[in-house]
């Protein structure tokens, strides 16, 4: 199979959006908990870039993943996949977790507002507050987690359906023009999956929605019928309509609120934007980022180590900037975090990928 370079570049673009979406996040002005702690350093108004991100690049992420696994375990079969998934997924978790998390969780206990943290780190010995500041610094390596856990389903599906019965139904009815009318009205699939399975307090694992986009992409989205039927022009232009207009009204309806509550996440105003976004991105990606220049290859090797490592190395500059350059003011703050978090970031990936045992235990290679 020719490989959809468009995907690759989907996917390096979403993480870059990740970075960018913590450096806005990491000095919010509206009371969001962040490793930093509420030090007043942002701009108001600076949130609108959070708004405007946070409600749709994860479930974009699990949908791509879903594609791509699909052609991956046709490519090497279950039991390869299986081990590769271990590989890559479970041991950078746990390693990350225990080699770079607790940077995280560190700077949390020393940061304005955590004081709960650090009275119960001060109180605990030595070994136990490292195994506290790393496993409360855990940050988007969840993701990992998640990802395992969709994986783990997909297995169990494909053992229930060993003849792709499913996955070939789901190829006739999601085909051409009527194939895109469809995919659209899963909008409601989608809204209703966000309803279920979210964790208490740890808002990010939202089991129903990331699972439920990810065997989409797999059983739906990985059709080529569909995919054709997503880039024609005319389809990317009113998908990406949709999705910029959903976009500024939900951020009209919802700014000054906390938008990674569940009352945001799971209105219908906020999945109907999440979905017509991710659906703008797979057909417009198509068109104008199917690409396989130098750039955009460079993007795809460092994607992976760049989501692994940015948040514990923008947290850590972020925390040097505000202890050692208090003078430092918004924006040039942003400014200054976003211009340093990426060359950092990437030149610590290629270093890790460098050391024999480092690159199996953080990147799974």
């Amino acid at each position: 199979m020719e490989r959809k370079y468009f995907l690759d570049n989907i996917r390096s673009l979403t993480v870059a959006l990740v970075v960018v979406y913590h450096v806005f996040y990491s000095f919010n002005t509206l009371g969001i908990a962040t490793n930093l702690g509420n030090r007043g350093l942002g701009i108001p108004g600076a949130e609108v870039v959070c708004y405007a991100l946070y409600p749709w690049f994860m479930v974009l992420m699990f949908l791509v993943a879903g594609i791509s696994a699909r052609y991956a375990l046709e490519a090497r079969g279950d039991a390869a996949w299986r081990k590769a998934r271990v590989r890559k997924l479970i041991v950078p978790l746990v390693c990350g977790i225990f080699l770079l998390g607790w940077i995280n969780g560190y700077i949390s206990a020393r940061s304005p507002g955590m004081e709960g943290l650090a009275e119960m780190v001060a109180a605990a010995p030595g070994p136990v507050r490292y195994i506290i500041y790393a496993l409360t610094g855990m940050g988007p390596l969840w993701f990992l987690l998640e990802l395992f856990a969709g994986c783990l389903i997909l297995l169990l599906l494909r053992a229930v359906d060993k003849g792709g019965r499913l996955w070939a139904l789901c190829g006739r009815v999601f085909s051409g023009r009527r194939g895109v009318a469809l995919a659209a009205v899963l909008v409601f699939a989608v809204w209703g999956a966000a309803q279920v399975l979210n964790t208490p307090y740890l808002v990010f694992f939202r089991n129903g929605i990331y699972w439920a986009a990810f065997l989409l992409g797999y059983l739906v989205f990985s059709h080529e019928g569909l995919l054709a039927g997503l880039r024609d022009t005319r389809v990317c232009l009113v998908l990406l309509m949709g999705a910029v207009a959903s976009g500024v009204l939900f951020v009209r309806t919802y700014y000054g609120a906390d938008y990674t509550s569940p009352a945001c996440l799971q209105s219908f105003l906020t999945n109907f934007f999440a979905w017509f976004t991710c659906l703008a991105f797979l057909a417009c990606g198509q068109r104008w980022l199917n690409g396989a220049g130098r750039f955009a290859r460079s993007m795809h090797g460092d994607s992976f180590g760049l989501y692994v490592f940015h948040y514990p190395l923008l947290t850590a500059i972020a925390y040097l900037l505000v202890t050692y350059a208090p003078s430092l003011r918004a924006p040039l703050l942003y400014v200054v975090l976003i211009v340093a978090v990426f060359p950092v970031t990437v030149g610590f990936t290629e270093l890790m990928g460098r050391i024999p045992v480092l690159r199996t235990l953080l990147l799974g290679l």
